[in-house]
């Protein structure tokens, strides 16, 4: 009878509250309320307004600073690289139109470039079969280029003697055929393609992009798997970097909660890995095209920096000479 009489008054309760509502709602609160909600929706609207007025004056701006930039590229980089070779080595996340347009650059620039090497997946492939393949393909080339693997120089350091102009401690420099013929070992390897280079390059610019990751519990987090394969591209840099006069490496960014992990973020967060590389974040545009040819030039000069837009970014742009 007590839990009856208990469901009762609840009950009760309960549709008195309710008739309540409903006389307030329709009596003296009513247009306290409904006023309340039609100023709090109109803000709102306002507030969108607002936010698309600003983001459409934001692509404007965008569109009219990069425009500035295509226009005063050639100006800016004109006669930087004259009398400097560059070699170009894309790796298989860089974009077709970035490389492109980067060769175009460092043709304006006066530099001498020679043909795009492009780097295989395979180069940094996981697995035994994968791994041993490597190692053949390395032990061939160095044996090419007059050198030994005993001394724990691997297919990084092949790649960079056949690019580079500068030779190993106390060893000269690999001639022009030596290059050729490890290069072709390289690529019958399924490691490398493109034209072999006939001849030494001064600086190398690595064209890289994003490596692909899964999505991580903090959309700020890259993939471990998709940074480890990011590393392995920073290390084929310095290793460009050591046996010429200079490298930079060069990524588009990442987009955010992708999981996604760029090389230039590997490169900057650890200098011990990319001591004396450069690096450029903004491949894409005007800017960061320019980017990369005075920090190649920087680099023939001893010196070398981080440039572009990201918060890792030492500076937007080279100081000049």
């Amino acid at each position: 009878m007590i839990d009856f009489r208990y469901h009762m008054v609840s009950l009760a309760a309960v549709l008195i509250a309710l008739s309540m509502g409903v006389v307030l709602g329709a009596g003296p609160l009513n247009d306290d309320i409904g006023n309340t909600l039609t100023n709090e929706v109109t803000r709102l609207r306002q507030d969108k307004d607002d936010l698309r007025r600003q983001l459409t004056q934001e692509q404007r701006t965008g569109e009219a600073q990069e425009s500035f930039g295509e226009e005063v590229l050639p100006q800016l980089v004109s006669g930087v690289l004259d009398g400097t070779s560059v070699a170009v080595v894309r790796l298989p996340e860089s974009d077709d139109t970035e490389v492109a347009e980067l060769r175009e650059t460092l043709e304006l620039s006066g530099a001498s470039v020679e043909p795009t090497v492009s780097v295989a997946a395979s180069w940094g492939a996981g697995g035994e079969d994968a791994q041993a393949s490597r190692e053949r393909a390395a032990s061939e080339a160095l044996s090419a280029l007059g050198r030994s693997d005993a001394d724990g120089a691997g297919l990084d350091e092949a790649l960079g003697a056949v690019l580079g102009g500068r030779g190993e401690d106390g060893m000269p420099a690999p001639t022009d055929s030596q290059r050729t013929d490890a290069f072709e070992r390289l690529s019958d390897a399924g490691l490398v393609s493109g034209d072999a280079p006939t001849s030494a390059a001064d600086v190398v610019l690595v064209v890289a992009g994003p490596v692909a990751g899964d999505p991580q519990d903090s959309p700020a987090d890259a993939d471990p798997a998709a940074t480890a394969s990011a590393t392995r591209w920073v290390e084929l840099a310095a290793a460009l970097d050591a046996r010429s006069a200079g490298a930079v490496l060069t990524s588009g960014p990442v987009t955010y909660g992708s999981g996604d992990a760029s090389p230039v973020t590997v490169a900057r967060a650890d200098s011990g890995l990319s001591e004396g590389l450069s690096t450029v974040d903004t491949p894409e545009s005007a800017v960061g095209r320019a980017d990369v040819v005075l920090g190649l030039d920087e680099q023939t000069r001893g010196d070398a920096g981080h440039y572009g837009l990201a918060d890792d970014a030492s500076a937007a742009i080279p100081e000049a000479p």
